[in-house]
């Protein structure tokens, strides 16, 4: 039971990051569409359910929420919020800050969500590059992460008497807590040092 239980939690959150990760991709599209169509005189609510009939989920999915709570008397910062909980990120929370201030002050809504289409293109771009470069120290990094392991488990099956007093005396079990203390800090390090981010860029 706590096994299925498990599996479907890992399934969801899977499912979930899939979704998020689409939801990302769109994300510049969607903000052209919706630019075009506040351009042709529509209102956001109007140009959202617009955008939720013609594009491919999970775009069309969130543009059709916005719409329903914007047309069921929600506040632009009350919808903007609500789409920050869903999907916490730092391209929903660029969007919803601008479009939150904007809806306050005033101004170009369709300027604004061109720069913000085009500032949250380049930002994937620029992650696309630095996941590029640093390929290999990811690649470097999982080999050295493994590789202990892996030499472990030849000497456990080549020659276990010479393997086996780690374990069976404090001494070795000492060591192996060093070792193990230092392995992680060690592959912990490398995993940053090969993560890669980029800063916000700012709209224009």
């Amino acid at each position: 039971m706590a096994e299925g239980g498990a599996g479907r939690l890992i399934r969801e959150k899977f499912l979930r990051r899939l979704y998020f990760v689409r939801f990302r991709r769109q994300l510049p599209d969607l903000l052209h569409f919706l630019a075009g169509a506040v351009k042709a005189g529509l209102s956001l609510p109007q140009a959202l359910e617009f955008a939720g009939r013609e594009f491919p989920p999970p775009a069309s999915r969130e543009a059709r929420q916005l719409a329903l709570q914007l047309q069921a008397g929600w506040t632009v910062e009350a919808a903007m919020a609500h789409l920050r909980k869903r999907w916490p990120g730092e391209e929903v929370d660029l969007l919803a800050a601008a479009v939150t201030v904007q809806s306050k002050t005033g101004g170009n809504l369709a300027r604004l969500l061109v720069n913000i289409a085009e500032a949250i293109r380049e930002r994937q771009r620029i992650e696309g590059l630095l996941r590029t470069l640093t390929a290999q120290g990811r690649l470097t990094a999982a080999v050295v992460s493994l590789l202990p392991l892996g030499l472990g488990l030849a000497e456990w099956y080549l020659a276990p008497q010479f393997i086996q007093p780690l374990w069976a005396s404090f001494q070795g079990r000492c060591l192996l807590g060093v070792g193990a203390l230092l392995f992680l800090s060690g592959v912990g390090w490398m995993w940053k040092k090969c993560s890669a981010s980029s800063p916000v860029m700012l709209i224009s």
